[in-house]
């Protein structure tokens, strides 16, 4: 069986570390950050979800130019204002990382549920 895929964009890699266990097994996790841009062919596959987590306004600008073909893409933030106006301007499922771990590994587990 083909495994979705979830490309993550994580300039400090904080949502890989929380990823649920056992999702690894049912889910294909492409990691990028600002150093290992996403390859062009990853950038618009529509049977991929697009994992953006934005530590800054400069950051959710560059999610302008990843936000390809894909098939949903997440905004992650501690920003309540990003969290708030983006959905507003980009089709996005915003989800706020300034919850304690456990609560942020149940939200990712319910989203990842839904890739699945």
């Amino acid at each position: 069986m083909k495994k979705s895929k979830v490309v993550i964009f994580d300039s400090q890699n904080y949502i890989s570390k929380l990823i649920p266990e056992g999702f690894n097994k049912a889910l294909d996790f492409k990691n990028f950050d600002k150093s290992v841009p996403i390859p062009i062919h990853m950038n618009n596959d529509a049977d991929a979800s697009l994992m953006f987590v934005v530590y800054s306004h400069e950051e959710l600008l560059s999610l302008l130019d990843l936000h390809g073909n894909y098939k949903q893409t997440f905004l992650c933030s501690f920003e309540k204002e990003i969290l708030k106006k983006a959905p507003e301007i980009l089709k996005v499922i915003p989800i706020d990382i300034s919850t304690h771990n456990f609560e942020l590994e149940d939200k990712l587990r319910d989203h990842f549920l839904k890739i699945v």
